[in-house]
């Protein structure tokens, strides 16, 4: 059979050029793999999301933080930070918030994009990603070749293909990241985020049981991540970076022991608490100007943690923030000597958490 060219007439017999007529109906099928064709799709949506919307991501994603990225260029480690908390608000962002004209950015360039794509089984995939959010792994064994890796919310195990170092990953630590169907196998959206192994039993049992709780309020498994991810992936950053970015408070200065062991607690509960590390700072400054205006006596150092720790907290964080009761059984002590004391405190700094709330509470807005 010899070959048809683009201007030849059509051989349908509708005295045609055949690029006008049978010739628009030719598909060239694809010469790359599914998996090779997914990836470009998802280079393209990215660099998509980064032209178009970048600027109301950022909006966004400013919106959330517990920790200021003010001075972020000062510091290599908060740099580095700053990088993963994008990239992953906006990879969150593009698969999940309607800003796109009442859409995901995600559905609005596969709109615009699937009239392309000749293949079902690759229109099918694409969709398959529809409301992904980025989960949080458990890395349970490492192969020569392959890691086994679990959801810690859904349970459910994937096999992956070891792309890093053998020494560059340890069983049982944590890895975030969105895992998407690639055609040849599930794989990251990017790098995942790497937590050590150490605190991990802890933090497994925390997430289980906050989702345990979201579902009896009648939530979902999936809208768990959807909602509350943001919070998700600040909480394990401020975990990353809290030890280096907190100041050592002994180097302070301290009329008395009882001053600094006051301090002390404070930093260490309100990371219970998973506070900012500005709010945290805010708490330990207050408390030093209130010991240098009162040289209080001091018998419990845990009635005047726990009252400073209410006291900011319900400045910054207004109906947010925890009750006085629940402050207090953090410290074991009673509400009723918190509600006392941090009265006092609050007379005696009145201008100082007056100016802190002007200040700052569009930072701490949730």
């Amino acid at each position: 059979m010899s070959e048809i060219y683009q201007d030849n007439p059509c051989p349908c017999g509708s005295e045609n050029r055949y690029k006008s007529c049978c010739g628009k109906n030719v598909i060239e099928f694809p010469t790359i793999s599914i998996s090779e064709e997914a990836a470009i799709f998802q280079n393209e949506l990215l660099k998509y999301a980064l032209e178009r919307y970048e600027t109301v991501i950022l909006d966004l994603a400013f919106q959330y933080p517990l920790f200021d990225f003010t001075d972020v260029e000062e510091d290599p480690i908060l740099v580095e930070t700053h990088d993963t908390y994008m990239q992953y608000m906006r990879t969150w962002a593009v698969f999940n918030l309607p800003i796109a004209k009442g859409q995901t950015i995600f559905e609005e360039f596969y709109r615009k994009k699937s009239s392309k794509i000749v293949r079902k089984k690759m229109k099918n995939l694409i969709q398959s990603w529809r409301g992904s959010t980025p989960k949080l792994y458990l890395l349970k064994t490492i192969y020569s070749d392959r890691v086994v890796i679990e959801d810690i919310l859904g349970r459910t195990e994937y096999e992956l293909q070891l792309e890093y170092e053998k020494e560059m990953v340890e069983e049982n630590s944590l890895l975030l990241g969105m895992l998407l169907d690639m055609g040849s196998g599930m794989d990251f959206l990017g790098d995942p985020i790497r937590f050590p192994a150490a605190g991990t039993v802890k933090l497994v049992k925390e997430f289980q049981d906050e989702l345990e709780e979201h579902l009896e309020d009648g939530g979902g498994y999936d809208d768990f991540y959807q909602i509350d991810f943001p919070y998700i992936l600040e909480r394990l950053l401020l975990r990353m970076v809290g030890d280096i970015e907190l100041p050592d408070i002994t180097q302070f200065e301290w009329s008395s022991e009882k001053e600094l062991q006051v301090a002390i607690l404070i930093q260490e509960y309100m990371r219970k608490d998973d506070c900012s590390i500005d709010m945290i700072m805010t708490a330990i400054v207050i408390w030093k100007s209130y010991c240098e205006k009162e040289s209080p006596s001091i018998r419990k150092p845990e009635v005047y943690a726990a009252s400073i720790d209410y006291l900011v907290q319900s400045a910054l964080l207004d109906m947010s923030a925890p009750s006085q009761k629940e402050i207090a059984d953090k410290y074991e002590i009673s509400a009723a000597t918190v509600s006392k004391l941090y009265k006092e405190i609050g007379d005696t700094l009145y201008e100082e958490l007056e100016g802190l709330v002007m200040t700052e509470e569009m930072d701490y807005e949730y």
